[in-house]
Protein backbone atom coordinates (compact mmCIF):
# COMPACT_ATOMS: atom_id res chain seq x y z
CA UNK A 1 0.00 0.00 0.00
CA UNK A 2 3.48 2.19 -0.18
CA UNK A 3 3.42 2.68 3.59
CA UNK A 4 6.44 2.68 5.69
CA UNK A 5 6.84 2.08 9.33
CA UNK A 6 10.09 3.98 9.76
CA UNK A 7 12.21 2.92 13.07
CA UNK A 8 13.46 5.92 14.52
CA UNK A 9 16.68 4.72 17.37
CA UNK A 10 16.34 7.04 20.41
CA UNK A 11 19.72 7.79 22.55
CA UNK A 12 20.04 5.35 25.55
CA UNK A 13 19.13 8.15 28.44
CA UNK A 14 15.44 8.49 26.79
CA UNK A 15 14.81 4.61 25.22
CA UNK A 16 16.24 1.33 25.52
CA UNK A 17 14.72 -0.37 22.72
CA UNK A 18 16.85 0.70 19.82
CA UNK A 19 19.49 3.89 20.31
CA UNK A 20 21.82 3.92 17.40
CA UNK A 21 21.47 4.16 13.53
CA UNK A 22 23.53 -0.04 13.23
CA UNK A 23 20.71 -1.01 15.91
CA UNK A 24 18.29 0.55 13.63
CA UNK A 25 19.65 -1.37 10.58
CA UNK A 26 19.51 -4.07 12.10
CA UNK A 27 15.94 -4.39 13.17
CA UNK A 28 14.73 -3.37 9.66
CA UNK A 29 16.87 -6.47 8.49
CA UNK A 30 15.53 -8.86 11.47
CA UNK A 31 11.75 -7.30 10.66
CA UNK A 32 12.95 -8.11 6.85
CA UNK A 33 10.10 -6.29 5.60
CA UNK A 34 10.23 -4.32 2.45
CA UNK A 35 7.46 -1.88 4.40
CA UNK A 36 9.94 -1.11 7.31
CA UNK A 37 12.63 1.49 6.66
CA UNK A 38 14.56 3.97 9.11
CA UNK A 39 14.03 7.44 10.68
CA UNK A 40 17.69 8.86 11.98
CA UNK A 41 17.68 12.40 14.08
CA UNK A 42 21.07 14.00 14.15
CA UNK A 43 20.28 14.97 18.48
CA UNK A 44 20.44 11.30 18.78
CA UNK A 45 22.97 10.39 16.41
CA UNK A 46 25.30 12.65 18.14
CA UNK A 47 24.72 10.64 21.28
CA UNK A 48 25.20 7.40 19.93
CA UNK A 49 26.57 6.94 16.41
CA UNK A 50 30.89 7.95 16.84
CA UNK A 51 30.43 8.65 12.55
CA UNK A 52 26.88 10.02 11.22
CA UNK A 53 27.99 10.57 7.48
CA UNK A 54 28.73 6.96 8.05
CA UNK A 55 25.71 6.11 9.89
CA UNK A 56 23.70 7.47 6.96
CA UNK A 57 25.83 6.46 4.08
CA UNK A 58 25.50 2.93 5.52
CA UNK A 59 21.20 2.98 5.89
CA UNK A 60 21.42 4.06 2.14
CA UNK A 61 18.22 3.66 0.59
CA UNK A 62 16.40 2.51 3.94
CA UNK A 63 16.29 6.11 5.45
CA UNK A 64 13.13 7.68 4.73
CA UNK A 65 12.55 10.21 7.17
CA UNK A 66 15.64 12.74 9.16
CA UNK A 67 15.14 14.69 12.00
CA UNK A 68 17.53 17.72 11.81
CA UNK A 69 18.70 19.65 15.25
CA UNK A 70 22.04 20.09 17.16
CA UNK A 71 24.19 18.23 19.78
CA UNK A 72 22.63 20.64 22.25
CA UNK A 73 19.07 19.81 20.25
CA UNK A 74 18.90 23.56 19.29
CA UNK A 75 18.76 25.07 15.91
CA UNK A 76 22.04 24.09 13.34
CA UNK A 77 25.06 25.85 13.94
CA UNK A 78 24.71 26.78 18.19
CA UNK A 79 26.04 22.85 18.28
CA UNK A 80 28.85 21.45 17.06
CA UNK A 81 27.63 19.02 14.51
CA UNK A 82 29.29 18.77 11.37
CA UNK A 83 25.69 19.19 8.95
CA UNK A 84 28.56 20.39 6.34
CA UNK A 85 29.36 16.15 6.19
CA UNK A 86 25.48 15.57 6.92
CA UNK A 87 24.46 17.12 3.92
CA UNK A 88 27.60 15.82 1.90
CA UNK A 89 26.29 11.90 3.21
CA UNK A 90 22.19 12.72 1.99
CA UNK A 91 23.81 13.78 -1.26
CA UNK A 92 25.78 10.67 -1.59
CA UNK A 93 23.17 8.43 -0.70
CA UNK A 94 20.21 10.36 -3.28
CA UNK A 95 18.41 11.11 -0.18
CA UNK A 96 14.96 12.45 -1.67
CA UNK A 97 12.91 12.14 1.71
CA UNK A 98 11.75 14.62 4.57
CA UNK A 99 14.52 16.66 6.58
CA UNK A 100 12.48 17.65 9.99
CA UNK A 101 13.11 20.29 11.48
CA UNK A 102 13.15 19.49 15.21
CA UNK A 103 14.86 22.12 17.33
CA UNK A 104 14.02 22.60 20.98
CA UNK A 105 14.50 25.24 23.34
CA UNK A 106 17.84 25.07 26.02
CA UNK A 107 16.09 24.10 29.10
CA UNK A 108 16.04 21.08 31.75
CA UNK A 109 13.05 19.68 29.78
CA UNK A 110 12.10 21.15 26.23
CA UNK A 111 9.35 19.40 25.25
CA UNK A 112 7.22 21.03 27.68
CA UNK A 113 9.24 24.82 27.09
CA UNK A 114 8.21 24.00 23.14
CA UNK A 115 4.68 24.39 24.25
CA UNK A 116 4.97 27.44 26.22
CA UNK A 117 3.94 30.89 25.06
CA UNK A 118 7.24 32.53 26.01
CA UNK A 119 9.12 29.99 23.50
CA UNK A 120 7.22 30.45 20.44
CA UNK A 121 8.87 32.97 18.73
CA UNK A 122 12.12 31.13 19.28
CA UNK A 123 10.38 28.56 17.00
CA UNK A 124 10.82 31.29 13.95
CA UNK A 125 14.62 31.82 15.02
CA UNK A 126 15.17 28.14 14.96
CA UNK A 127 13.79 27.78 11.63
CA UNK A 128 15.43 30.61 9.95
CA UNK A 129 18.88 29.64 11.51
CA UNK A 130 18.21 26.09 10.02
CA UNK A 131 17.44 26.69 6.73
CA UNK A 132 19.93 28.92 6.24
CA UNK A 133 22.19 26.89 7.42
CA UNK A 134 21.15 23.66 5.20
CA UNK A 135 21.11 25.68 2.23
CA UNK A 136 24.28 27.12 2.34
CA UNK A 137 26.08 23.48 3.16
CA UNK A 138 23.56 22.33 0.61
CA UNK A 139 25.14 24.37 -1.97
CA UNK A 140 28.77 24.03 -0.62
CA UNK A 141 29.00 20.35 -1.31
Amino acid sequence: MGVFFAIEPINRYESFLVNSAEQGLRFVAEVGSKAVKLHLDTFHMNIEDKDLPGAIRRAGDLLVNFHIADSNREAVGRGHTDFRAIVKALKDIDYKWTLALEPLPPVPDPYIAARLKRYAPLRDVYAEECITALRRYEKEV
